[in-house]
């Protein structure tokens, strides 16, 4: 499952700064929303641009944000494509992201870092204070959050476990949307290709 999928997912992300900001925006769109919804808001984006509904609060000035800079992200991306640290403090400059979705994205386009979301906090009882992050923090501190988010990451199996339980969790946690953890990874390919 991560393997066929992720290996999808990061060839897709990394093929144009169009779809890193894609990937990244569907990253955007999963924040307090069931993952069965993302590939509907995300076609609906594609469709409306920041006029999509979806795009409430926060969310639209991020998007904004992702369009006015995916030729920037996507260049430093591939430059740091070998570094977790790096690749981490560049996706925490997105409006909205903090430690746990800019992980995400890290994940989706490189398969690594990690998502240790709010079902995954449950599960494998990671301190909050890992995941918090505030934006103000002056370079050493973010350093430092980043080292120990990478690391809390790893502590838990790395990008494979994560990946690996958090679909089998959202399988079992809505049956009725999911047929199976292998439903859930395959999904994350296909609303970026919708």
């Amino acid at each position: 499952m991560y393997s066929q999928h992720m290996e999808q997912v990061s060839k897709h992300a990394l093929s144009s700064p169009d779809n890193l900001a894609n990937t990244a925006l569907m990253v955007v769109l999963s924040i307090r929303q069931k993952w069965s919804l993302v590939g509907k808001q995300l076609q609906d984006v594609k469709v409306n641009g920041s006029e999509s509904i979806y795009l409430f609060s926060h969310k639209k000035a991020c998007y904004e944000y992702l369009q006015a800079n995916k030729a920037q992200l996507y260049s430093d991306t591939l430059k740091h494509i070998d570094d977790s640290e790096q690749l981490l403090a560049i996706w925490l400059k997105v409006p909205m992201l903090g430690l746990v979705k800019a992980g995400f994205v890290v994940q989706l386009a490189t398969g690594q870092v990690g998502c240790i979301d709010s079902h995954n906090i449950k599960l494998y009882g990671v301190p909050q204070s890992t995941l918090t992050f505030n934006k103000k923090l002056k370079a050493p501190s973010v350093a430092k959050k980043i080292k120990g988010y990478i690391k809390a990451c790893e502590m838990v199996g790395g990008s494979l476990s994560l990946w690996t339980k958090w679909c089998e969790l959202m399988a079992t946690k809505y049956p009725n949307d999911f047929t199976s953890g292998q439903h859930v990874s395959m999904l994350h390919i296909q609303y970026l290709k919708g």
